[in-house]
């Protein structure tokens, strides 16, 4: 018997990029470059300032950079920061049947992993597909009773999403990204 988590790793490591259909192709990089504008618009917010600080002194390899930022860190620490300066206005994107916003966590992963695997433009637009896909399929699989029940379905689905993405940008196969 497959599980879902199988199924949906299946559904990543096989998504070819030359057969995404065009649409969601530019779905998905406007996704992108919303995320860097949000991320960018983080930055100096204090909270965020002291955050950035704290992860600096952690050190680590180089990893991945940081959006807005002449930092490189580990990829996961990397990420971990720009999906916090992605989400501090909350002004990304809205998967309203969730409701979520997956954007940060996806986008954060793909990146930081895409870099660190020295990906391709089009393997990086599938991870964003594939961690979009899985992300919103969760998010809509819970639906609204599950935020009505207390929980952040941006907490709660859109990490899925980002490992997704983040194992597909890496070439992981299926059982890797499971």
């Amino acid at each position: 018997m497959t599980t879902a988590s199988e199924q949906l790793a299946d559904f990543a490591a096989a998504l070819d990029p030359a057969r995404i259909d065009p649409a969601i192709v530019r779905k998905a990089k406007d996704h992108l470059v919303d995320a860097i504008g949000v991320a960018c618009a983080g930055l100096d917010e204090p909270q965020v300032r002291s955050v950035a600080a704290t992860v600096r002194r952690w050190g680590g390899a180089s990893e991945a950079g940081v959006i807005g930022l002449d930092l490189r860190l580990p990829a996961p620490k990397a990420a971990f920061l720009n999906a916090l300066h992605t989400r501090i206005h909350t002004f990304d994107d809205t998967h309203e049947t969730g409701p979520s916003h997956p954007g940060a966590s996806v986008v954060s992963g793909a990146l930081a992993a895409g870099e660190l695997a020295q990906t391709s433009g089009r393997v990086l637009l599938s991870a964003l597909v594939a961690g979009f896909e899985v992300a919103t399929r969760l998010s809509a699989a819970l639906g609204p009773n599950h935020y009505g029940s207390g929980f952040h379905s941006t907490g709660t689905c859109a990490p899925f999403g980002a490992a997704v993405a983040a194992g597909r940008a890496r070439g992981l196969n299926a059982a890797g990204i499971a």
